[in-house]
């Protein structure tokens, strides 16, 4: 009888018991990541690896459809947990299809990041850039098509869903 007033005790002040909290963007981030991307380091579309260098700065580097790049990231507010992060940094690309076109391009990216504390991160951002697409093929066929010949600043981005390892 004393065991079973016991338990109806403890199942009685359980509920009522208030646990430490703890702030969940306070824990250190997973270092490394795996990321799909539309555009961004990866060209038009791939995956990326990205690594944490520090709690302001991620370095990736990118694989996709025809091309291949590479970026630095960085957080002026620190990389957080459960927060948006918004961030700048510089990003290179370079796309090929033997015998059609090469582009190549950097851009200067504005966005944000959100790291759940699931450890999927998504991002997005957009910004200016420049670059210059040459056509493949025999030299006397290609036409010059640097897409800033015109000295205007285009607008590249990315859209990134990824997992934390």
């Amino acid at each position: 009888m004393k065991s079973v007033i016991t338990i109806l005790l403890i199942l009685a002040i359980i509920p009522s018991v208030n646990a430490q909290e703890v702030e969940s963007n306070t824990f250190r981030i997973e270092k490394s990541s795996f990321s799909a991307n539309i555009m961004g380091s990866s060209s038009l579309f791939g995956i990326t690896f990205d690594k944490v260098l520090s709690d302001k700065f991620i370095w990736e580097i990118g694989f996709g459809y025809v091309g291949i790049g590479t970026g630095l990231t960085y957080y002026p507010f620190n990389i957080k947990k459960s927060e948006p992060c918004p961030y700048t940094g510089m990003k290179f690309s370079v796309l090929g299809l033997p015998e059609v076109v090469v582009a190549y391009w950097g851009y200067i990216p504005l966005g944000v990041t959100f790291f759940s504390n699931q450890r999927i991160n998504i991002g997005i951002d957009a910004g200016p850039a420049l670059g210059r697409i040459e056509e493949g093929g025999p030299p006397e066929e290609r036409v010059d098509n640097s897409i800033f010949s015109d000295r205007k600043i285009r607008i590249f981005g990315n859209l990134k869903v990824g997992f934390r390892l």
